[in-house]
């Protein structure tokens, strides 16, 4: 464990705030980073979706307090303010909050106690509910903050030192120190599709073939470096065409203007590197964009007159470009 956090591939901040549920992963988490790097700041942070008996959830803050004090550091413990029905309401609940904290006590990065065996759940997750290469590769060590929360917030990061680490290492680590953490009990509800992928599907998945969460981590890994060496070169494309690349901004919108022409041949782009290169202005405009649109976009680079609607924006091509654009807030 304390290898795993020392020798992770992101640069940890002086100052990090550390999400704890009280369940094994992340309690673990906890203690391994003041073990590795006991000269930083840290806080706990607890967050209560109140969606469960207030009683258990009573005793989880009051575990991570415990905790939390018995190593000699903060805690911070937050309530959902609204009504939460679904997991990605609950996601996007707790790192709201855990954004609030950071922003209140000057820390730019949460480290979350993510680990091997959800780095293949969340890997298979995407691949069933059809996301592409990004979602495929699943989670990296360092990330922007998953949700978007603009303003104070954007600089935050996402940090997961565990994901070489499997479950069974972890409940070694924590036995070594003769710590029971606590257990969700939604973690049994199979009407979560987490819960079931990771309670039904995986252990028969793993009847046929036992690797079969190695082979996803490892798949994962793959599909990520073959990505981001796609986004590298289409950030390097981006840079070589900067001269005639056109953008402007009306009262209204946000345009980027590409030729279609053999100043920058965009007619001839393969379309892994096309995708790349629309996301790329897409997250510029602030525009989301999904497999089927950049499927359109791609068939009408070579024409004029065709074009794609998107939730607050437009592709187009016109006799001499191709156009992307941002309707203003």
């Amino acid at each position: 464990m304390l290898e795993a956090v020392s020798s992770c591939e992101v640069e940890f901040p002086d100052s990090i705030l550390i999400a704890c549920s009280g369940g094994p992963d992340s309690t673990a988490l906890l203690i391994a980073m003041v073990k590795a790097f006991p000269e930083s700041r840290y806080i706990a942070g607890y967050f209560n979706h109140k969606i469960r008996d207030q009683d258990e959830t009573a005793r989880e803050a009051h575990f991570v307090s415990d905790i939390a004090s018995k190593l000699g550091i903060e805690f911070a413990t937050g309530d959902a303010s609204n009504l939460i029905e679904t997991e990605e309401q609950a996601r996007i609940a707790r790192y709201k909050w855990l954004a609030e904290v950071c922003v209140e006590n000057a820390i730019s990065a949460c480290v979350t106690g993510h680990h091997s065996n959800d780095q293949a759940e969340t890997a298979f997750f995407n691949l069933i509910r059809g996301s592409g290469a990004k979602g495929f590769s699943a989670m990296n060590p360092g990330a922007h903050w998953p949700i978007d929360i603009g303003g104070r917030a954007n600089h935050l990061r996402i940090m997961r030192p565990l994901l070489t680490i499997w479950q069974q290492d972890i409940h070694q680590y924590l036995n070594s120190y003769g710590i029971k953490a606590l257990v969700d009990s939604t973690n049994e509800d199979t009407g979560l599709i987490r819960n079931r992928l990771r309670l039904d599907v995986i252990p028969t998945l793993k009847e046929i073939n036992p690797g079969i969460e190695q082979h996803l981590v490892s798949l994962a890994s793959d599909v990520r470096s073959d990505d981001q060496y796609l986004y590298d070169l289409a950030k390097e494309w981006l840079g070589t065409q900067s001269d005639v690349i056109e953008r402007e901004s009306t009262p209204d919108q946000q345009i980027v203007r590409i030729p279609r022409t053999r100043k920058a041949p965009i007619k001839t782009l393969a379309k892994p590197l096309f995708a790349r290169i629309l996301r790329i202005i897409a997250d510029e405009l602030g525009l989301k964009l999904s497999r089927t649109q950049i499927d359109t976009a791609y068939s009408i680079r070579v024409r004029s007159g065709g074009t794609v609607s998107l939730t607050g924006g437009n592709i187009s091509t016109d006799a001499k470009s191709f156009i992307v654009s941002a309707v203003k807030s």
